[in-house]
């Protein structure tokens, strides 16, 4: 049953803390596994809602559907999940677009809806990214790049900034 049949679990007045895709760390597994809703009991959950309510100690992890309930709000849980789900679909088909290997520069380049991506090897070690006239030669928490598997997902995460910048820009006009 969950959390909702017991005594001083609130219902209602719960924060969204941050919405996790159990698939993310993924790369075309057969398998994924599943969360369980810490609030209904639901054994199937993928995207994990994070709650966190002022007068409970604990963050729970659940489905969208408890979400909406908990928060009482019943547009923006869906938004939140099919935002993360249309980002796991993107990183699939940009994992899916294969990197030419150029032997003259030792790079890797791919063309991504339209952009072009870069992976070099640097001179002393690790990998550096290079897409829309910026480079990038640290992952997202600070560390050098020290595989081509990172510097694929760093590639991946780059060009999402950008995308989402640029559609931010092209749809300032639709506010």
């Amino acid at each position: 049953m969950g959390e909702w049949g017991l005594k001083g679990v609130p219902h209602k007045g719960w924060i969204c803390v941050e919405v996790i895709d159990l698939a993310d760390e993924c790369d075309d597994c057969d398998e994924i596994e599943y969360g369980q809703c810490e609030m209904c009991g639901n054994e199937k959950i993928r995207f994990v809602h994070a709650m966190r309510h002022p007068d409970y100690p604990d963050i729970l992890k659940v489905g969208c559907v408890c979400a909406e309930k908990m928060l009482d709000d019943y547009v923006s849980p869906r938004k939140r999940e099919a935002a993360i789900r249309n980002k796991a679909s993107r990183r699939k088909n940009f994992m899916r677009a294969r990197w030419k290997y150029n032997p003259v520069k030792k790079t890797y380049s791919k063309k991504y809806k339209g952009e072009y991506i870069t992976i070099v090897a640097g001179r002393y070690g690790g990998y550096g990214i290079y897409f829309a006239e910026r480079s990038r030669w640290k992952d997202y928490s600070g560390n050098k790049i020290n595989d081509f598997k990172t510097a694929e997902n760093v590639a991946f995460e780059f060009y999402e900034e950008y995308y989402t910048t640029k559609y931010e820009r092209d749809c300032i006009c639709c506010l």
